[in-house]
């Protein structure tokens, strides 16, 4: 599973990735969310929804921003973890693509998928180590792989950079399990759900025969622990079948 990147890759996303390397060191915000959890203007509000409104981009600003521009900001959008609370994490980042305009947008953007790829091909999970709260950033980098299997994002790919997607998950799946005291169960739920979506957009034969299976496969809602195993392994399998 282990091979060179960019033996598999395709041509826009080698071409993607030297715009990400020519923009290292361009660290500040095209925009910056104007209360942030932990303020005193944060605290004063009464609803969650006060807080969504607050975290809208105005749309003179949104529709100017760069499509790599509006992924950085999304990246920092501060509800993104609320995605956990959910029983269903897919159907909850679902729900804040639904409510936050910056990712609703991001979703109609032609590119989105090419930008939202390249970052997490060239995101290392070793990264966890520079930061402080680790158990944020599993959060964070879990929230981008369902960002990932979101439809529209799944259905702008070819096949062939579909399973290059697929590859890349089932990689960043063992570099996750050499940090598994942080990503923890958790971790690997993600990214056997995630994978899972794309190998069915590849022709990966749904499980018919087995609800608790479907369930999980198509909402993200686990019963049995132990199917995520199954299911990651059916993923190797196919994912060699596939070369």
């Amino acid at each position: 599973m282990r091979k060179k990147l960019h033996v598999r890759i395709t041509l826009f996303v080698l071409i993607f990735l030297v715009n990400i390397f020519q923009s290292i060191g361009q660290d500040a915000l095209k925009y910056k969310y104007p209360i942030l959890p932990g303020t005193a203007e944060w605290k004063n509000f009464k609803s969650t929804a006060e807080m969504i409104d607050a975290c809208n981009i105005p749309s003179d600003v949104l529709a100017n921003l760069s499509t790599k521009e509006l992924w950085d900001v999304c990246l920092q959008y501060p509800l993104l973890r609320q995605y956990t609370a959910s029983n269903s994490p897919y159907r909850g980042i679902q729900g804040i693509i639904d409510v936050f305009n910056g990712l609703t947008e991001l979703m109609r953007r032609d590119d989105a998928h090419k930008v939202i790829y390249g970052y997490y091909l060239t995101e290392e999970i070793a990264n966890i180590n520079n930061t402080k709260n680790k158990g944020a950033y599993t959060f964070d980098f879990c929230a981008i792989e369902l960002i990932l299997a979101q439809k529209p994002i799944i259905s702008r790919f070819s096949r062939e950079e579909k399973l290059n997607v697929l590859t890349t998950m089932l990689e960043k799946y063992d570099e996750k399990s050499s940090y598994s005291e942080y990503f923890g169960m958790f971790g690997k739920v993600a990214t056997a759900f995630a994978a899972n979506k794309y190998a069915e957009a590849t022709g990966k034969t749904k499980r018919a025969d087995n609800e608790q299976f479907r369930l999980f496969t198509e909402e993200m809602l686990l019963a049995d622990a132990s199917h995520v195993d199954t299911i990651l392994s059916e993923l190797v399998e196919y994912q060699k079948s596939t070369k």
